[in-house]
């Protein structure tokens, strides 16, 4: 099992732009030293003044420009790979992000893991004039176009939504034939788009599914990236929210609170589902293990952990990723995934 740090970038009232960036900056520089595998930024954009959401207090996620804000990270660190978790494909002209990231893959010297898709916050697609109704044809469209921007000396392409002339894409990503390509499940969970990802050998990424959604989910992932014919390593991962503590109830009496800031904002755009406390992996270190073996059990294989949410502090958020990385990996990294 490999574990990355996911970050959302959250910016309560009382905390300036600018100090969330230097916090998560020296969470990445933890990450790296502790041993994590990968760290993972996402895109969002602007508050919603138009609804109720605004008077929630403070910022859903910071994080505009998750591609040049991962070339920062590739400056100061050497071994983590640096993933997208996701960018918002149909908010921007796929040419222009498949040139942002090959400069993140070059600069990074090949850590580059590109996530990609659709975005849910209808607010940011009205910010950036783009019709909501047509994120799903423009996700596939850009995605089709990026990777090939990435793999042809030449291409010109002709679809629905975007053109674009014959042209050579510079600079070119270092990984070969591309940066490996993670997609986000529609609204979290959709069985059509897992069926896209594991065709073109995609890797995915999920949050808020159940167990049984995650086992049926493994199993038909699975079965369709053999049916393709893969034969590199194929990911299965989660997000999960987390806190280690010394004990159970030092962990949820600290992180419970900040969490429901998170859920607080994201109430208004999606369901909160009845099985997500329980995913939480908080606790002491034994029940982390024991909750990261529930997720081996069901398939999963890469968990990308999120410390840093809400108003939880930024010296408990070191704190509960010292514990993990000391106390909880060693011991997951030997789960046997099912």
């Amino acid at each position: 099992m490999k574990f990355g740090v996911f970050f959302l970038m959250q910016c309560p009232e009382g905390k300036s732009h600018a100090e969330v960036y230097r916090e998560t900056l020296e969470q990445v520089d933890a990450a790296e030293d502790m041993g994590f595998d990968s760290v993972w930024l996402t895109e969002h954009h602007f508050i919603d003044h138009t609804h109720d959401h605004w008077l929630l207090g403070g910022a859903y996620g910071i994080c505009a420009s998750p591609l040049a804000f991962g070339c920062a990270i590739a400056q100061r660190t050497k071994r983590v790979r640096i993933g997208q978790a996701i960018n918002v494909l149909p908010l921007h002209h796929p040419v222009r992000i498949a040139e942002d990231a090959a400069v993140l893959d070059i600069v990074s010297e090949g850590r580059l893991d590109f996530g990609a898709g659709l975005g849910y916050r209808s607010y940011q697609f009205t910010g950036y004039g783009v019709p909501e109704q047509d994120k799903l044809g423009r996700f596939h469209e850009s995605l089709e176009i990026v990777v090939k921007a990435w793999t042809s000396e030449a291409f010109s392409h002709e679809g629905t939504y975007y053109t674009v002339p014959p042209i050579e894409l510079v600079p070119r990503p270092v990984q070969k034939p591309h940066p490996p390509v993670w997609v986000a499940p529609a609204r979290f969970w959709n069985d059509e788009a897992v069926d896209f990802a594991a065709q073109h050998g995609y890797q995915i990424l999920l949050a808020w599914a159940s167990p049984e959604q995650l086992r049926t989910g493994r199993r038909r992932y699975e079965d369709a990236w053999r049916a393709a014919g893969h034969t590199h390593h194929m990911h299965f991962t989660v997000t999960r929210h987390a806190f280690v503590g010394p004990t159970d109830a030092d962990a949820y009496r600290v992180a419970e609170p900040a969490v429901q800031y998170y859920y607080r904002h994201t109430a208004p755009t999606r369901p909160v589902q009845e099985f997500e406390r329980d995913a939480w992996i908080f606790g002491s270190p034994e029940t982390c293990v024991r909750k990261l073996a529930d997720l081996a059990e069901v398939g999963v294989n890469n968990v990308l952990l999120w410390f840093a949410y809400g108003t939880l502090a930024h010296r408990d958020v070191l704190r509960s990723m010292e514990r993990f990385a000391a106390q909880v990996m060693p011991e997951a990294r030997k789960l046997a995934v099912g």
